[in-house]
């Protein structure tokens, strides 16, 4: 497994329509449903803190000058990662080699990210032959948007955390 998409991944809603288009319009209910995508329907009123969605949405539909001449207002969402997706990661045409990467490597990955299946996260993790280290952490109870939600200091501890490690005894 390259770290290529399966027919199970997210993208089982066929392919986008040809030509994708620069952008997609997204309503605010859409952009919430797609975040709480593969939760459990009886963790979901709790995953995001109360107000994080309203106040992330707010501010991301007013970075789009046109979203507020929609009714409802509809963002409009770059294609690019889709093409990419669509193109090459589905494709089984990956856009780089993971085992060229030669620094100390880090990957967080939570248990609900409907965009990056765990499968995904293990098999990447599996290519990196040739950093001096490596960690896969799985954050229990998040999404792709986990450092938005109730999990987001675990996620932000260990950043940091490997980020503020001393280089291990092996690797001095």
């Amino acid at each position: 497994m390259r770290g290529i998409r399966s027919a199970q991944s997210e993208l089982e809603r066929g392919p986008p329509p040809r030509p994708l288009g620069a952008y997609r319009l997204v309503p605010k209910d859409s952009a919430r449903a797609r975040w709480l995508k593969d939760v459990p329907a009886d963790k979901q009123a709790d995953l995001i803190p109360p107000g994080v969605f309203e106040a992330w949405a707010n501010a991301t539909w007013a970075t789009d000058p046109e979203s507020s001449k929609q009714n409802p207002p509809m963002l409009r969402a770059p294609n690019g990662v889709a093409e990419d997706s669509m193109n090459y990661w589905s494709a089984g045409k990956a856009l780089y080699d993971p085992g060229k990467i030669t620094v100390p490597t880090l990957l967080l990955h939570a248990e609900w990210d409907a965009d990056l299946p765990s499968y995904l996260a293990h098999g990447y993790f599996a290519q990196l032959k040739n950093t001096p280290y490596k960690r896969l952490i799985e954050l229990s109870k998040g999404t792709h948007t986990v450092m938005m939600e109730k999990n987001r200091m675990q996620f932000f501890r260990e950043l940091m955390g490997f980020l503020d490690e001393e280089k291990p005894l092996a690797l001095k």
